[in-house]
């Protein structure tokens, strides 16, 4: 099977300004002491209306006089029950403590074809709420749902500490519904993050610009395969599922100290793909990640694939699965990684599904050092170990 990861490399993806013909309903731009600007849809294609009242805000003055962070105060607000883009939602250009955008109750209908439904990049400190926004299966298929992202490599360009609030990212995606690139302190709650397309992503964190997005919103460049700092992101109780024939829920490369709680993942039509890419591609790292996820279902060849160099480290890796769904092992290498060391690993394996299931597709292939625990027999210790094993009930010291 063609490898998931190399389906998008280089990709470019741009993003236009939408039309500022349309207006929205509900308090003038003008309004600065308004705190919140409500949009009224009208269903035909609504991204200039939300876009204005988005840039209303944008407009306000900084509302505090440090150098750091520097926030634009105000709410959007969608008074519809549904909305219709056909041109990517502008977040850009927001970095402050005061931007909210408010979604409840709304779904925001995603037409925008090669573009982003909704691109953030350079923006932090602001908040999401309740963000419902569906990818058409049918008619302009966006490539991404959101993206969030540094602008630049360099680590002055900063994007970090977003709140995202019950985000459901649902449809059809070309490469993922969600996508993060080095925005860092991102935190989570309760997302559902589902990609109907054949052999796309479900969610995508991406320290060194492997798939090569470029935002339209900037004349600034992120350098392709650059890996910059990328550290603190939390998932909780998140849920990545993809229902396209060779898609996999996790692509990850270049995190650093990522936590994902009472996660779930699902590739309903895998065909041996795995439930994770961990790519160390552009000599990026994947060190202290936590990876609290179950995986489903049996479809998967591997839980974990981990890929792009032939000699890769992870330190610090805890997994929690409860049952191994996967035909094959925990951990996959690709055809390219020779070997695989593990510092500090915190590995507690259930039951696996498959007669023929293991931890390690090569045990010889593994040195690792820290805590195993395996409820089933046939999970075999790598040879190179250090530390506490518990195998089918016989636990020892190593």
């Amino acid at each position: 099977m063609k490898n998931p990861w190399k389906i998008w490399p280089g990709l470019l993806l741009t993003c236009a300004l939408a039309s500022p013909a349309a207006a929205f309903e509900g308090p003038a731009p003008a309004a600065a002491d308004d705190a919140t600007i409500d949009v009224r849809c009208t269903g035909e294609d609504d991204s200039a209306a939300i876009n204005a009242a988005i840039d209303a805000i944008r407009q306000r003055p900084a509302s505090s006089r440090y150098a750091w962070p520097v926030g634009h105060v105000g709410t959007v607000r969608l008074a519809s029950r549904r909305c219709v883009i056909r041109n990517t939602l502008n977040l850009t250009h927001l970095y402050g403590s005061g931007f909210v955008g408010a979604f409840w109750g709304s779904e925001i209908l995603c037409r925008t074809g090669s573009k982003p439904c909704i691109d953030a990049t350079g923006s932090g400190q602001f908040s999401l709420l309740g963000l419902n926004l569906s990818g058409d299966c049918e008619t302009d298929t966006p490539a991404i749902g959101l993206v969030l992202a540094r602008k630049t490599e360099s680590l002055s360009a900063g994007a970090d500490h977003v709140h995202l609030d019950h985000p459901t990212l649902a449809g059809c995606f070309g490469l993922t519904a969600f996508y993060n690139r080095s925005s860092e302190t991102t935190h989570i709650v309760a997302g559902g993050f589902y990609n109907y397309r054949d052999g796309a992503y479900a969610a995508i964190w991406d320290g060194s610009n492997f798939f090569g997005f470029q935002s339209a919103f900037y004349p600034e460049r992120y350098t392709p395969g650059k890996f910059s700092s990328f550290n603190e992101n939390t998932c909780d109780t998140c849920i990545f599922e993809t229902f396209g024939r060779g898609a996999t829920p996790l692509w990850i490369g270049g995190a650093v100290r990522h936590k994902f709680i009472n996660g779930y993942a699902l590739a309903e039509h895998a065909e041996g793909a795995p439930g994770l890419i961990l790519s160390f591609a552009n000599a990026a790292p994947n060190d202290f990640l936590d990876l609290d996820i179950h995986f489903e279902n049996t479809s998967l060849g591997s839980l974990i694939s981990i890929v792009g160099a032939e000699h890769p480290t992870l330190r610090s890796l805890r997994i929690n699965e409860p049952i191994a769904f996967a035909s094959g092992a925990i951990f996959r290498r690709d055809g390219a990684v020779k070997t695989v060391r593990i510092e500090d690993a915190n590995f507690r394996v259930g039951h696996f599904n498959a007669a023929g299931a293991s931890l390690f597709d090569e045990p010889r292939a593994f040195a690792v050092s820290g805590s195993i625990y395996c409820h089933e027999a046939q999970c075999q210790a790598p040879e190179n170990f250090s530390g506490a094993l518990c195998i089918g009930g016989a636990c020892s010291q190593k």
